[in-house]
């Protein structure tokens, strides 16, 4: 199996370069590897690059997914708060998505099936930086 570094390299390579259609299909993949994909670097990569309409979709699908049951193993949370931190850190990084991402994280607050994600979301999104 590749190393995690080469996979964070290769998840941030291919995924503005994937097809419409596959992106989500393509982020669960990688998501669903061991380790943290999401790390500091990779979410501050991101962040740096505006996500279109059908990425950030992509990760408010899968966040939404992953927070639909009522319990999950710890790797499930683990995913699910790197995907909610990255949300925050976007929206903090691009205020014109702020709102799109807040309406996200006040219904996860309110209705996930998971009590982590239901905590996790109601501490974020961070405002918008001024």
């Amino acid at each position: 199996a590749p190393s995690l570094a080469v996979r964070r390299r290769a998840f941030l390579t291919l995924l503005p370069a994937e097809r419409p259609s596959r992106v989500r299909e393509t982020l669960s993949r990688f998501l669903s590897t061991p380790g943290v994909i999401l790390d500091v670097e990779t979410r501050q990569s991101l962040c740096e690059r505006n996500l279109d309409d059908v990425r950030l979709e992509a990760f408010l699908a899968e966040a939404s997914h992953l927070a639909s049951t009522e319990t999950a193993p710890r790797g499930v949370e683990r995913r699910l708060g790197s995907i909610l931190r990255l949300l925050s850190e976007y929206g903090a990084a691009h205020p014109t998505r702020y709102r799109k991402l807040r309406a996200a994280f006040v219904r996860l607050a309110a209705f996930a099936a998971l009590p982590a994600a239901r905590e996790e979301a109601a501490r974020r999104p961070a405002p918008p930086k001024p």
